[in-house]
């Protein structure tokens, strides 16, 4: 599918599973379910995520690096509870892992590591000890990627490790049901932005 279904269709897919209460709550559902759901092309060159990911990564990089020189040289109470806080370097892992895992879902073939069982559950762990809300979120952007791909013509590798390819054979990716399916995904984040509004006003 289009790079802009599996970004609503991801954020849609996060908010109607994790059902956010607060505003901010939503935001993080539907922001962080859409680059779940863009993030499965990474290993195509002309999909819009691997454009996202190409730039987040830069700006992630960059923006650790002098916000840890900063804190060592400018901060010493933070750099002292950073020094001797376990989790810290659990995180750091993790954030290196989601890096290493970046780049060979780019250099990977299209619809094959990306799209995997194996790799989704990799990231989810991985971003699961960085932060679990946000895990969630992202995963189940995903696995809505994985899902509407299954609709296309062209086989989905479920399992790497089982050599599993698979799809439905119905439509094409950037076809009549990519926009149906756009469009429910839209007014689903939008009804239940409603809702909560409307939640807000009667109390």
């Amino acid at each position: 599918m289009k790079g802009e279904t599996h970004a609503l269709v991801g954020a849609a897919t996060a908010v109607m599973v994790t059902n956010p209460v607060t505003f901010s709550g939503l935001v993080l559902a539907a922001i962080t379910g859409a680059l779940g759901g863009l993030y499965c092309d990474i290993d195509s060159a002309k999909s819009i995520g691997k454009r996202v990911f190409n730039t987040i990564i830069g700006i992630a990089i960059l923006g650790s690096t002098f916000a840890v020189y900063v804190i060592a040289n400018f901060m010493p109470d933070i750099y002292e509870k950073w020094r001797v806080d376990d989790q810290l370097v659990i995180k750091i892992g993790c954030f290196i892992g989601l890096i290493i895992m970046t780049v060979i879902g780019k250099e990977s073939s299209h619809r094959k590591v990306t799209h995997s069982i194996e790799f989704t559950g990799v990231v989810f762990c991985m971003l699961y000890f960085i932060d679990k809300n946000v895990a969630s979120c992202f995963a189940l952007g995903m696995i809505s990627h994985i899902a509407i791909d299954l609709l296309n013509k062209r086989p989905v590798r479920l399992s790497v490790l089982f050599d599993i390819d698979f799809c439905f054979n119905l439509c094409y990716s950037d076809g009549i049901i990519s926009k149906f399916l756009s469009v429910i995904a839209a007014v689903i984040v939008t009804c239940h932005q409603g809702g909560m509004l409307l939640h807000g006003l009667s109390l």
